[in-house]
């Protein structure tokens, strides 16, 4: 009995210790980009520009600052569907439903559904032997 408590305290400091160093990298990527932003904010460089290159600047390319990628990327793609969604509050129906606008957006849905399957239908077709892989890709792309 105090053997379990003691390996179950053991795992919850790891993941204590896990959870401080996704902390760690978050305020990092936060005050990295509020400086360079800040900066080339004076430059009259759009914001945009500065949140890649304290990206590129804090990423295991340059100064590899941060620690865990994979998480940063999570993160990323929450932000991603939060700046989706403004710029879909922005939009009123009436300009969504212009014919150019509309056929955009039904031809990236179609895009969206029919390369992860065919990159699938590839795969069985071929005789791969991992199709693992092409499901792998086709979440990334889809």
């Amino acid at each position: 009995m105090i053997r379990g408590c003691a390996i179950s305290n053991i795992a919850r400091g790891i993941r204590f210790v896990q959870d401080l160093d996704f902390l760690k990298d978050l305020v990092v990527v936060f005050a990295s980009s509020l400086v360079v932003v800040a900066l080339l904010g004076r430059l009259r460089v759009p914001s945009i520009a500065g949140y890649i290159i304290a990206g590129v600047l804090v990423g295991p390319g340059a100064l590899g600052i941060v620690s865990d990628v994979h998480e940063v990327e999570v993160l990323a793609e929450v932000g991603v569907v939060l700046l989706l969604f403004g710029i879909g509050s922005r939009l009123g129906a009436v300009q969504f439903s212009q014919p150019a606008v509309l056929g955009l957006a039904v031809v990236g849905l179609v895009w969206a559904a029919a390369f992860p399957f065919l990159l699938w239908l590839t795969a069985r077709w071929s005789g791969s032997e991992s199709p693992g892989r092409y499901r792998v890709l086709s979440a990334r792309v889809a």
